[in-house]
């Protein structure tokens, strides 16, 4: 019997933690845009995003205050938005550079295993070629064992890692 090991990819992230501490001191309405920034970073385009009650519950803050980062995001062109009546608000299209600047990310970081397969081989190539851009700074780590790049992703040393599981 020859079967085939294909890997099925599990992405971590680490900015997208509502616990993290902030270096500086913020208003409230900043502290949201960075949250509701950090949040959008992750949503596919085409999904729903969550009701302005459901955001303000998560970040246990007002609805003008979500609304008025909401609309923050969109008047900079880091978010567009689709407003359904009846099935809820759809991301439309995203620009990345703009979330993570208002993120307040200035440098990702991540990591995967070493590429020892031709799977893993596309895989990192792919990561590094779609994170490529002059206006965008990327830094990729290859590290053996999904423990050591949990515990490196807990600890803040990389803002994302890939993991594989069986």
């Amino acid at each position: 019997m020859n079967q085939t090991f294909v890997p099925t990819i599990i992405l971590l992230a680490r900015f997208l933690n509502n616990g993290e501490k902030m270096n500086k001191n913020y208003k409230k309405k900043e502290i949201i845009v960075i949250k509701i920034a950090r949040k959008m970073i992750s949503t596919t385009i085409g999904a729903h995003i969550p009701t302005i009650a459901e955001i303000c519950e998560e970040f246990q803050s007002s609805r003008g205050l979500v609304q008025a980062a909401i609309a923050l995001l969109e008047e900079n062109g880091a978010i567009i938005l689709e407003k359904q009546r009846k099935t809820g608000t759809i991301l439309q299209e995203k620009d990345l550079r703009k979330l993570f600047e208002f993120a307040e990310i200035a440098v990702l970081s991540g990591s995967m295993a070493l590429p020892f397969t031709p799977i893993l081989s596309g895989l990192a190539t792919g990561v590094f070629q779609s994170l490529q851009d002059p206006n965008f700074h990327f830094t990729f780590a290859f590290m053996q064992g999904a423990k050591n790049r949990i515990y490196a992703l807990e600890n803040g040393n990389y803002d994302f890692i890939v993991v594989s599981k069986a």
